[in-house]
């Protein structure tokens, strides 16, 4: 089971499948990066960090409650559980490190500014990128703006040698 390729399609469609079930139980739709602020906080907690601007109440409140008893962060921890289970039964799960150690801190740079501009507009890619740019919306402008600033920075700095596509097998 582990060791066949399994089709990208039947991913999607499973994937697909989870989420329409998901919409229909809790009448919500997937949220992705807002959830990840309360288990960044949830952490950053433990280590006495504290959040008592006002600006986090929301987040402290549903914590008290306990992190998993937010149906977001449930689907958040399936959606990664989901996708390492994919990656090993369609034979890609690979640990090999590829990159090297003086350009990690290039990664990290972009991906705090894509993620920044993420929460700036209130979302991720799907939410705040496409669907505010579609609805003409500025805080999708403001996610393509700081995810293409992310691009840039890290195509610089790698002199256009970053590679996104995953080898095939041979």
């Amino acid at each position: 089971m582990f060791q066949a390729n399994w089709p990208a399609l039947l991913g999607v469609v499973g994937v697909s499948a989870v989420l329409f079930v998901s919409l229909i139980f809790t009448g919500e739709t997937l949220k992705v990066t807002k959830p990840l602020l309360k288990a960044a906080v949830a952490l950053f907690s433990q280590f006495g960090v504290s959040f008592d601007h006002p600006a986090f109440s929301q987040t402290l409140k549903t914590l008290q409650n306990g992190i998993w008893n937010d149906t977001e962060s449930v689907r958040n921890a399936g959606v990664l559980g989901g996708a390492l289970l994919y990656s090993l039964t369609s034979n890609s799960f690979d640990l090999s490190w590829n990159m090297k150690w003086r350009e990690a801190p290039w990664y990290m740079i972009s991906g705090l500014l894509m993620g920044f501009g993420a929460m700036l507009a209130g979302g991720g890619n799907i939410g705040a990128l496409y669907s505010g740019i579609v609805n003409l919306s500025l805080s999708g402008w403001v996610v393509l703006f700081f995810g293409t600033m992310g691009s840039i920075a890290t195509m610089t700095a790698f002199n256009g040698r970053v590679s996104t596509i995953h080898k095939a097998n041979e």
